[in-house]
């Protein structure tokens, strides 16, 4: 059975792998480990093989940042202390295992495979081509080689390939498929008598001595959480004026300096014709996508317009637009493509063309050579850069002069005691890491920062909003459990309500003892509720959703209670099922499938943590003592 249909989710449950696609796509990349590398070069080692603190910090980041697209905010208060890293660095095992077992097995991962998945990326493409400089330009910005990012995407590949060899066996009867069906289009119909806590709140005698003893029995309940108080200053570059003015010999000297950046590289406009080559070792199909185009060409040369051909026959994206690929320029297409467009004039139209993805025809609707502006063309625009890179590195001369002089000082509290020009301080009152509290809210890194730093200590700078923020903890409240008469009250309410629960669930019992619904209302001189038909996945009306419920109603079957009293929260139930319905299974063919497709994806999961846990239980793993508490 489809055990992720049947069970809830754990919110953070996901693969490593499917974010280091997602850092393909959107290149979450943070390069850099922290000062702990100085003292140890590695995070563990598995059979021998070192995976690096860097390997790690680098993933724990990407996944970060991944989780956070999707969760935003909310996902610093889901994630548990420690869980992510746990993940993480269970992630990281399992791909080292998967690529040591896939180098045993002789799988190999060739340049033209790698070379065919980084052209692939949306990133690195313009208008649905891949683009060189795009590629160099994103791996420069995250201080990655080509060499580096190339070969991580072999390591990825090589470990899917693993994955695809362990899940190549998994198959699914057309007998599974109709019994999942089955057992997703089940109907229920229920009846169920409401007992409200409240309502017995009465019999509850909440005596002194046993409400300090459920304290004492749920003292973690009660505890407060840390609370900080914090003061701080604030560095808004939106009104900060830059001193440094820029004159015209600076513009100048920019412009001597960096002739590269005002060049205008030759480009061209070109439209073309793709006929696309899936195998290039199906000789057949290679001859035949050769003579089409070829044909194509012929009718071009015969009157046919090139944009009408390029709607009729491309396997392109740009056939919507008559080929149409806009201005681009070299380093922007693959190699082969790039040369012939670039050695047409324009008007012209190219022969067949071959490149990987298969053969082009390419007509250069416009060429445009090589340009440089004038200084004077380009010399205001200079100056308004100068200007804001000036004022950037000046803001961040000011603030850095401030933090070093808080630090020198002590804190904050202290510089202001003795500086002639004292700076602008906002005091927060106290608050938990649970609260909004502003501007720290706004980056919950910063709350998480914040709340490790000691009383009068100082943070570093950190930037919210593009406001650069200096914090000073002035006071602390540790976590604590409280003393019994500060929550007598809320201890109390606790306690008749769990006592009061019992009531409800005894007399929801004593119903379910009748025959039947209208039995068990009789006898306790009430009502009852009928539901109409349900699924397993439905809400129950009245009720709500819950999955645990769901499963007793449909193992209880047709004329009986359920196993026990349902509790929900303050709300208890006696549920007796009307009728269990099975499913006509006419429409299974419509949803085969998709079902077969589910089951094939939870057995292939099942196939692949089973064989890594053996994996895992064979393999020699040893843990740096730097990282140690990381694995804990």
């Amino acid at each position: 059975m489809l055990t992720s249909f049947r069970k809830q989710k754990a919110i953070l449950k996901f693969a490593l792998w499917f974010v280091i696609i997602a850092f393909v796509v959107t290149i979450f990349l943070v390069w850099g480990v922290g000062d702990k590398v100085a003292n140890a070069n590695f995070l563990m080692k598995i059979n021998g093989q070192t995976v690096s603190y860097e390997e790690y910090s680098n993933a724990l980041e990407n996944t970060r940042n991944y989780m956070r697209s999707i969760f935003g905010d909310n996902f610093d208060s889901l994630a548990q202390d420690g869980e992510l890293e746990k993940k993480v660095i269970e992630d990281l095992t399992n791909k080292h295992l998967l690529i040591q077992k896939a180098k045993e097995n002789g799988i190999t991962v060739s340049d033209d495979e790698v070379l065919a998945l980084i052209t692939s990326i949306p990133s690195f493409q313009v208008d649905g081509q891949f683009n060189k400089e795009a590629y160099q330009t994103i791996l420069a910005r995250s201080r990655m080689t080509p060499q580096q990012f190339e070969e991580s995407v072999r390591a990825d590949r090589l470990s899917e390939k693993m994955r695809e060899l362990i899940t190549a066996s998994v198959s699914v009867s057309d007998e599974e498929v109709a019994k999942e069906y089955s057992y997703r289009n089940k109907k229920a119909s229920v009846s169920y008598i409401t007992f409200n806590a409240e309502n017995f709140a009465h019999e509850v005698k909440a005596e002194e001595a046993v409400l300090k003893e459920y304290f004492s029995a749920n003292a973690e309940n009660y505890r407060i959480p840390k609370r900080i108080k914090v003061l701080y200053t604030y560095f808004d570059p939106a009104v900060f004026t830059p001193s440094a003015v820029i004159s015209d010999q600076d513009a100048e000297s920019y412009y001597v300096r960096n002739q590269d950046q005002f060049n205008t590289p030759e480009t061209v406009h070109a439209r073309h014709i793709l006929i696309r080559v899936e195998d290039w070792h199906n000789e057949d199909a290679v001859k035949a996508a050769l003579a089409k185009t070829e044909s194509i060409l012929n009718e071009i040369k015969g009157g046919l317009d090139f944009a009408e051909a390029a709607e009729k026959y491309s396997a392109d994206s740009s056939a919507a637009n008559g080929g149409d690929l806009g201005f681009f320029t070299k380093g922007q297409m693959v190699p082969e493509f790039e040369q012939a467009a670039f050695a047409l004039n324009s008007g012209e139209i190219s022969g067949v063309v071959k490149t990987m993805y298969g053969y082009h025809l390419i007509k250069a609707e416009e060429k445009k050579e090589a340009s440089k502006p004038t200084l004077d063309e380009v010399k205001e625009d200079i100056k308004k850069l100068l200007t804001a890179q000036s004022g950037e590195a000046e803001f961040r001369e000011y603030v850095f002069g401030r933090y070093t002089a808080i630090v020198k000082a002590a804190n904050i509290t202290a510089y202001n005691s003795t500086a002639e020009k004292q700076l602008p301080v906002r005091e927060t009152g106290f608050f938990s890491a649970e609260d909004i509290i502003e501007p720290v809210s706004a980056n919950p890194d910063v709350m998480t920062k914040l709340f490790k730093l000691s009383k009068s200590e100082v943070s570093q700078v950190e930037t919210i909003n593009g406001v650069s923020y200096i914090f000073e903890i002035e006071d602390v409240q540790e976590s604590r459990i409280p003393e019994f008469d500060e929550v007598r009250s809320a201890v109390a309410a606790d306690y008749v309500n769990a006592e009061a629960v019992k009531f409800a669930a005894a007399k929801s019992e004593e119903a379910m003892k009748e025959a039947d619904i209208k039995a068990a209302a009789d006898k306790l001189g009430t009502t009852f509720t009928t539901t109409p038909q349900f699924i397993r996945v439905q809400q129950i009306p009245g009720i709500g959703m819950n999955l645990e419920l769901n499963d007793m109603i449909f193992a209880a079957g047709t004329g009986k209670f359920i196993a026990r009293p349902f509790i929900n929260g303050s709300s208890v139930y006696a549920v007796y099922v009307n009728e269990i319905v099975e499913p006509s299974m006419d429409e299974l063919k419509d949803y085969a499938d998709m079902i077969k497709n589910e089951l094939l994806m939870t057995k292939s999961d099942e196939a692949l943590r089973s064989y890594l846990e053996e994996a895992k239980a064979k393999a020699k793993i040893e843990i740096s003592p730097f990282y140690e508490n990381l694995f804990k």
